[in-house]
């Protein structure tokens, strides 16, 4: 069994090694941040958006007519910044 300080110096290693192959780092704005009380995602709003679940380890790409149908099908239009300019 491997000791909990092996386990983090090789996610700091793999860390390392993705930042030095990948230096890029993004930033965006967030269009919607609320952390009291934030919607419920149910797998029937997943598959209403997306077709199918979505893994949320590592998200593929979402369209923005996917990120539409989320926000609408979990009626938080009106706390989304921005969703007329996005979306209109």
């Amino acid at each position: 069994m491997k000791s909990k300080i092996t386990e983090t110096a090789n996610e700091d290693k793999t860390y390392s090694e993705r930042a030095r192959l990948h230096p890029a780092f993004l930033v965006c704005e967030s269009l919607f941040t609320d952390l009291h009380d934030p919607p419920v995602i149910t797998e029937k709003d997943m598959c209403l958006a997306f077709g199918k679940i979505m893994k949320t380890r590592l998200p593929p790409q979402i369209y923005p007519s996917q990120l539409k149908s989320l926000i609408e099908n979990l009626g938080i239009v009106n706390r989304v910044k921005s969703f007329k300019e996005l979306f209109t």
